[in-house]
């Protein structure tokens, strides 16, 4: 940066201390004509200069010109000193800015975690929550930011008490008059570092006084309301600045400084806003997804209210703490309360009780998740991928989307257009419902009402090659599938029936394309759910298979005339309501099975009793994943994932095994690590897709026949988005980082191939996709908007 500058005239007064580069800038509230934020001087010094009257000081902020620029020589109409205050000339050149120097300017200097830093004041002649900012510029040293606060609270002093600061101690100018970290984090000001971005992006852009920032539309005022009405006691109140995330700005936008905030007991906990015309109340639950980040004495959560079209949305507030004490009891205070609500709904012992406060108290307390290093994609790439490259680039269609719709030809007609059959299948009214990946052999196959969409690994794509239309059971109905799995090395898909009352098991003998088989499955009327008797079994000539019903556990053999299910001394029922739901195996055969209720039982074979129960933590799944070897057991929720460490820890009984095969002290079963999406993110996908909430699919890894799992993958909406596994192992306190990528329409279902750990294939709701990992971006707004 050219360093050489002619300065315009100014006040003929004393300096006492400057900073000589930085941008200056007006913050407004949102709902003004003009906008957020203002830039008005690109490049200036902001200077501290004595008066005439003894005692009394100024803030000067001028604008600075390169060589051979003319200064602008109009008179100024942004003054903001005292008008009894004279300035020493009767008119002031407009490039620069006079404040007379007070405690009421409440100035303060925010360090931002990218260590930029800006000094902040406050309007006192503009409108409410107006404040200038001063971005001092990174060639300053931070030192010599902190030599000119030190005189600018010696000015303070001066100026408050009418006496000289000299033998007044540091500390206790620090004390009086700074903004420390334990008291203030930031100022009550809009943040302006993506504004400092653009401008150091487009340099050849000149900002107008006239350029505004961020749309006022997008700010969602009207979720809160005139007051509320919220009888109960009070646990405890906090004087908090209140904050509404604008998705459109990517901003935490100050709606008070201010609010009052308080922590009730009505019929559940509740969050209750009581400042007047920024009233709310939200009940303490999961849904609100909530983040703490203790390095800017936050909190944000979700919040979920109609929008003005009348429809639910989600949207994101921020309580930022004033005190440090206040954010730490604030967080205790929650979580004792989001222990008691989750209690309400859990009924177990006390053992369970303190497990579920052990995870709710494990919720992240660190920073975002743009602080952590980002893993390399290359460091992902399994061996596997390089030798069984089955999978490769999909199609490039004309318009950018990649989609396996596409089939490679030499013709450019043909690569912008689906074949009459694939338009055909695609055409059919009801959407895809489900996905089988072949592993065996190279077809796969998705549901899709009554018919049947069958593709296959092509060069460089996933193609498809025909329709099974019209499916109908061994009796000639009509049959829809609600789940499928491929069987004995891919030869056979097994089908559930979306009927009630149907518990039956359907065979498909995929080389005549139709229903053969239909399996009496049920356990006294009901069957929840099957499975492979290992995670690779399909790959072989297996037959048997794992079922759950409502109360028993059993293996099923469709060898066995009538009833298909074994009556050996694996079956094991139970006489109370367990209510089982659903499944997952390892590669050694291993059981985890989940309950409508949320706990979690794994069982090392069926017939023994658990070795491991899983307290329940107030949330049904909605399915389970886990990795071959058992280390790791994955629950999906409705708006989280919960990984859980099987390993049994040091200093246990059974230390170093896996709880499929021993049990946990009683006292220190596995803590799950919860994976949530950003507060702030949500508000941002309800934003862009219209959705009033998220759902997540059913999370799964992506296992392999020969490399450990390296990847957590689910979906919410049109969006596919992965965490890494060795990111979310390293026990950090930090938010771990994920990526998402976005289509054009919902996904449905995510899965892998075995033989590649890198493709994400994915069945939306009107076709079929594979995705390389590295074609996912790190979560932010520009790839939340962004349409694949």
């Amino acid at each position: 940066m050219n360093l050489l500058r002619k300065f315009i005239k100014t006040s003929p007064t004393d300096e006492i201390a400057s900073i000589p580069v930085g941008k200056f800038f007006l913050a407004r509230l949102p709902q003004l004509p003009k906008g957020a934020l203002e830039c008005l001087f690109n490049d200036c010094v902001l200077s501290m200069k004595k008066t005439t009257k003894p005692f009394c000081y100024q803030l000067s902020v001028t604008k600075a010109y390169q060589e051979g620029e003319s200064s602008s020589q109009s008179t100024g109409e942004f003054e903001d000193g005292d008008d009894d205050e004279p300035s020493g000339e009767d008119t002031r050149n407009s490039d620069e800015r006079l404040f007379f120097l007070t405690e009421d300017l409440h100035v303060r200097l925010m360090t931002k975690n990218d260590g930029s830093q800006i000094i902040s004041w406050r309007d006192v002649n503009g409108d409410i929550g107006e404040t200038w900012q001063f971005a001092i510029d990174e060639e300053i040293k931070y030192s010599d930011v902190d030599t000119f606060m030190r005189a600018l609270y010696a000015c303070l002093y001066e100026q408050k008490y009418g006496k000289s600061s000299a033998g007044v101690p540091e500390k206790a100018l620090v004390a009086e008059f700074a903004a420390s970290p334990s008291k203030v984090r930031t100022t009550d000001s809009i943040d302006v570092l993506q504004e400092l971005k653009s401008i150091n992006d487009g340099k050849d852009k000149e900002n107008s006084d006239d350029e505004t920032y961020g749309d006022a539309s997008s700010v969602p005022f009207f979720i809160f309301k005139d007051s509320v009405a919220a009888e109960g006691s009070v646990v405890d109140s906090f004087k908090v600045q209140l904050r509404v995330f604008d998705p459109a700005t990517d901003l935490f936008v100050l709606m008070l400084a201010n609010a009052d905030i308080k922590l009730m007991q009505l019929v559940g906990f509740s969050l209750v806003s009581s400042t007047p015309k920024f009233a709310f109340s939200v009940p303490i639950a999961q849904e609100l997804n909530p983040v703490f980040n203790n390095e800017n004495l936050a909190f944000i959560f979700n919040y979920y209210s109609l929008n003005e079209k009348g429809d639910g949305a989600s949207y994101s507030l921020l309580f930022q703490f004033h005190a440090l004490d206040d954010f730490y009891r604030f967080g205790h205070l929650f979580q004792d309360a989001m222990t008691k609500s989750l209690n309400a709904k859990v009924k177990g012992a006390a053992g369970d009780i303190e497990y579920l406060a052990s995870t709710v108290q494990n919720m992240d307390l660190g920073a975002s998740d743009d602080s952590l290093p980002e893993t390399s994609d290359s460091e992902d790439e399994s061996n596997d991928e390089k030798i069984n490259k089955i999978i490769r680039d999909q199609v490039q269609s004309k318009d950018g989307r990649r989609s396996a719709l596409f089939v490679p030809s030499d013709s450019e007609d043909d690569d912008s257009v689906t074949t009459d059959r694939e338009r055909k299948f695609l055409r059919l009214r009801d959407p895809n419902s489900g996905l089988s990946m072949g592993n065996a052999n190279d077809r796969s196959y998705v549901t899709r009402g009554n018919n049947l969409g069958v593709y296959k690994y092509g060069e460089e794509s996933i193609d498809f090659v025909t329709t099974i239309n019209d499916l109908k059971d061994i009796n000639g109905k009509k049959f829809v599938p609600k789940l499928s799995m491929l069987h004995q090395r891919d030869n056979s898909l097994l089908l559930r029936k979306d009927a009630p009352n149907d518990n039956n098991i359907y065979r498909m003998d995929l080389s005549r394309g139709e229903i053969v088989e239909s399996w009496q499955a049920d356990d006294k009327g009901l069957l929840e759910s099957f499975a492979p008797i290992s995670k690779f079994a399909p790959l072989t000539d297996e037959q048997k298979l794992l079922g759950v019903s409502s109360n028993s556990l059993f293996h099923i053999d469709p060898r066995l005339n009538g009833s298909k299910i074994v009556a050996d001394n694996s079956y094991k029922a139970y006489k109370t309501k367990t209510m089982f739901e659903n499944m997952a195996v390892t590669d050694k055969g291993y059981i985890a099975v989940g309950l409508k209720d949320g706990t979690i039982r794994l069982y090392e074979r069926f017939g023994k009793k658990s070795t491991v129960t899983l307290p329940s933590i107030g949330e049904r799944y909605e399915g389970l994943d886990v990795t071959k070897d058992g280390r790791w057991l994955l629950a999906t929720c409705e708006k989280s994932l919960l990984l859980i460490d099987t390993k049994i820890g040091t200093g246990q009984k059974n230390s170093g095994e896996i709880g499929f095969k021993k049990y946990f002290d009683a006292d220190k079963k596995p803590v799950p690590k919860r994976l949530t999406l950003l507060p702030e993110h949500v508000s941002q996908i309800t934003f862009a897709t219209g959705l009033p909430k998220i759902k997540f699919t059913r999370a799964v890894f992506n296992t392999s026949l020969t490399e450990e799992e390296t990847l957590i993958v689910t979906s919410a909406g049109p969006y596919v988005i992965s965490w890494s596994l060795k990111d979310v192992i390293k026990g950090t306190t930090k938010q771990p980082r994920y990526k998402l990528l976005r289509y054009d329409e919902d996904v449905v279902v995510d899965n892998f191939s075995y033989h590649s750990q890198n493709d994400i294939f994915s069945a939306l709701q009107n076709g079929v996709v594979s995705t390389k990992r590295k074609d996912l971006k790190v979560a932010n707004k520009s790839s939340i908007m962004d349409r694949r």
